[in-house]
């Protein structure tokens, strides 16, 4: 039986999964389970008009009732980061660096998660457990991202080093 070859003639070794693109693949999907979960509840003196209806004290609103465009943002990011993962389990070769991309957009969904921690979308908005988790699965996503640059190149930082 004649054995697969990879272009430049060696033989093709077994999919090793990139810890890197693991560690971002995790992060998007539990970023992507959050976007489900509760973000922000209503203060007892939270502005709500008497006539109302649907909103109430005690209960909490998920990402996509809460924000306009960022949930989607946030959905593309964590998206990006499975697809990626799922490129390298299928042996899709990329022109460019996951790595990189990874940092970025993890670090884009950090700023946009923070902003909206500290500037809530509603006035007597109270926080819930699920935008800080998202924060970390955006650190997940970007550290993930800078695992699977440094493993690809043997490098820690993304700077060349003149060479």
């Amino acid at each position: 039986m004649p054995r697969a070859t990879v272009p430049e003639g060696r033989p093709a070794e077994r999919l090793r999964p990139d810890p890197g693109l693991l560690l971002s693949a995790a992060s998007g999907v539990l970023l992507v389970l959050l976007l489900f979960q509760g973000w922000f509840g209503l203060r007892e003196d939270a502005p709500v008009s008497e006539g109302a209806v649907g909103v109430g004290l005690g209960r909490s609103f998920d990402a996509w009732v809460s924000f306009a465009w960022i949930d989607l943002g946030l959905l593309a990011i964590a998206m990006v980061a499975i697809a990626f993962a799922a490129m390298g389990f299928a042996g899709i070769h990329l022109r460019f660096r996951a790595g990189p991309v990874l940092v970025v957009l993890g670090a884009l969904g950090f700023v946009l998660i923070a902003y909206r921690l500290i500037v809530p979308p509603w006035d007597g908005a109270d926080r819930e457990a699920a935008p800080y988790l998202a924060l970390l699965c955006c650190l997940g996503i970007a550290a993930g991202g800078h695992l699977s640059y440094s493993i690809v190149t043997g490098r820690v930082g993304f700077r060349s080093t003149g060479r």
